[in-house]
């Protein structure tokens, strides 16, 4: 898996720690296990921030994981992210725009009024920047949408 076509290892440490439902294909793993090392009585840990494409087993490394962390693809970030969000009885919509800059994922009313903007030059990091703005505010629940 490309790493660009996810979120990086820091928003997706955020996201985690902000408590957004850790239910994604690809995830970053830590806390490594050499089981060839563990049978000779060597437990040693190792950091690491391969991809995983399954449960936690990591094919790079030929390791098995202690813990992940999700790596959100842009495609799940879209179905978490909700395309309305209602503050002080005023509807804004999701509204994604290629700028010159990047990307900017914003929330809009349908007069034109911005609640909230998040840029980056990178797509799938806005649209992780504003699931965490989201979830910060309290306009999303637990488990993201």
């Amino acid at each position: 898996m490309n790493e660009k076509l996810v979120t990086s290892l820091s928003i997706s440490q955020q996201m985690k720690e902000a408590g957004i439902e850790q239910s994604s294909e690809f995830k970053y793993c830590g806390g490594h296990i050499d089981y060839s090392e563990a049978i000779e009585g060597n437990f040693e840990k190792c950091e690491n921030t391969d991809l995983l494409d399954d449960d936690e087993y990591c094919h790079t490394a030929g390791l098995t994981c202690e813990f992940t962390i999700a790596a959100f693809t842009a495609g799940e970030l879209m179905i978490i992210l909700p395309y309305k969000v209602t503050v002080n009885n005023t509807d804004y919509y999701l509204e994604i725009l290629k700028i010159y800059s990047g990307w900017d994922v914003s929330y809009r009313s349908s007069q034109g009024e911005l609640l909230m903007s998040k840029i980056d030059k990178i797509s799938i990091e806005a649209l992780g920047l504003m699931l965490l703005h989201l979830k910060k505010e309290g306009l999303i629940g637990k488990e993201g949408g």
